[in-house]
């Protein structure tokens, strides 16, 4: 949300209280201020308000996870529905879609498409996806990229392309992304790019690790 600068308007000449900063502190700070009647202004750097908080961490609480218990750290049912109803809306269910119980396992990636990657638009373009991932080799992720650049215009006549992209956090791993209509079709478009020369990419393979990734998504219905 854009702010105003301060050069676009006088500001007043006195002020019970200037809060430097929008953050989430410094807003709740602000805003408890006005409700008890005193006048505040808000500085903020940015051209946005929010600070970090209006950056999405990509973060989620999962109760009773695999890691948590890994760690020895232990959580009951009960505990978790006490924190929930104390912290939520009282006409709100702490579990709306009655599926916490279902959840058990959760990871989080965070990636960049290849820059030569057209943007993903929303749409259905198969019943099946695959979705594949590498880890590159010491030095390995540019070279693929520039192997993927070439041949990828050439693979795309058998099968598109949803997206390829490369991870911003942990280990270096390239993902990509096919949708097909069928898991046959995949194996067909597949094996019909290999016998012809056209996939991999030449020369790719001696920079990617042999540890492979595939996983066949089937998109929910609605």
């Amino acid at each position: 949300m854009p702010v105003h600068s301060i050069h676009d308007r006088r500001p007043a000449e006195r002020y019970d209280l200037i809060v430097i900063g929008s953050g989430a502190a410094g807003l709740s700070s602000a805003l408890s201020a006005a409700q008890m009647g005193l006048k505040v202004c808000v500085v903020e750097a940015s051209e946005y308000i929010g600070g970090t908080s209006a950056w999405s961490g990509g973060c989620m609480w999962i109760p009773q996870n695999h890691l948590a218990n890994a760690a020895g750290i232990a959580d009951s049912c009960e505990q978790v529905l006490t924190y929930l109803r104390s912290v939520a809306n009282r006409h709100q269910a702490a579990d709306p879609f009655n599926s916490g119980d279902l959840l058990l396992n959760y990871s989080c990636d965070s990636c960049v498409p290849l820059d030569f990657m057209p943007p993903v638009e929303p749409g259905e373009y198969g019943k099946v996806y695959e979705i594949r991932t590498y880890q590159p080799t010491l030095n390995g992720l540019a070279p693929t990229i520039e192997k993927w650049r070439e041949a990828v215009p050439v693979r795309e006549q058998y099968s598109h392309l949803t997206c390829a992209m490369y991870s911003l956090d942990g280990p270096t791993r390239f993902t990509h992304i096919w949708p097909y209509e069928s898991a046959n079709a995949r194996a067909e478009a597949r094996a019909k790019s290999v016998a012809d020369g056209n996939w991999p990419p030449a020369g790719c393979p001696a920079f990617l690790r042999p540890e492979m990734k595939s996983t066949l998504a089937v998109p929910m219905a609605f």
